[in-house]
């Protein structure tokens, strides 16, 4: 398994109360990486960004969510350290 890259917090979301469901861009918006963890292990906040490897990206199509995703993690690079809990 060999790291690619770094990957920016983009989205966060709680589903059903119990489940934390965080989404994580690439600097350029193309790709995405969606990830789920319990309320309860996520305390202390998630990471600003995580490092990534190839093969757990998933593309992202659509042009506007990747002009959202590029302005996001711009926002949250500028705000954050890479290992920041948010």
């Amino acid at each position: 398994m060999t790291i690619i890259g770094r990957c920016w917090l983009v989205e966060r979301s709680l589903e059903d109360g119990r489940i934390i469901s965080t989404i994580y861009a690439t600097e350029d918006g193309r790709h995405r990486l969606t990830r789920q963890q319990a309320v309860n292990v996520a305390t202390e906040g998630v990471p600003a960004s995580i490092e990534i490897v190839e093969d757990e990206l998933e593309p992202i199509d659509d042009p506007e969510v990747r002009s959202i995703y590029r302005a996001e993690v711009k926002r949250m690079k500028k705000q954050h350290g890479p290992r920041e809990r948010v």
